[in-house]
Formats: structure tokens, sequence, C-alpha cells
């Protein structure tokens, strides 16, 4: 980031996600493997919103949301509290 402004807002909105994921991981997981599971989801986040950034057709919010709620879904079936995410009513 080149404005620091910018970076700020930057940095309060990545550490406010890892905030909240890490909360709500802990619900179902202990302290550490939440931490994990909270950098993996993040990673994929970002990863995703970047890769519609740089394709010059966009972001595909559905092919988005599908592979973050694979991810989510095969994370939670490995701590035994399986929930299908990707038919999970969150909105």
């Amino acid at each position: 980031m080149h404005k620091p402004v910018l970076q700020r807002l930057q940095y309060v909105n990545d550490r406010r996600l890892y905030a909240n994921l890490c909360h709500q991981f802990q619900r179902v997981m202990p302290r550490a493997d939440a931490r994990n599971a909270a950098r993996g989801l993040a990673a994929m986040i970002d990863g995703l919103w970047l890769r519609g950034a740089l394709t010059p057709e966009g972001l595909d919010a559905a092919e988005a949301r599908h592979l973050a709620h694979t991810y989510l879904d095969q994370l939670l079936t490995h701590y035994g509290c399986y929930q299908d995410a990707s038919t999970a009513d969150f909105y």
C-alpha cells in the first residue's frame, strides 16, 4: 500500500476478519487449530479477491462462495461438526 491511511484501514480490516474467524472457529475446535483455520480461510478469501481483480472477466462470486464453502465443509467435518456450508443460510 502506498497511502498510509489505506494501509491502516487494510490492517484494521485484516485484523477484524482474523479475530472474527478465530472467535467462530474456537466454538468448535481448540484455540491453536482455530487460529490456523482462520488464517487459512482469510488467505483463501484474499486469494479469491486477488484472483478476481487480476482476471479480465472478474470474480465469479458463485464459484468463489462454492470454493470457500467446500473448504469450510472439509474443515468442520474434520472436527465432527459437519453442516453443509454450501446450503446453509448465512444471509
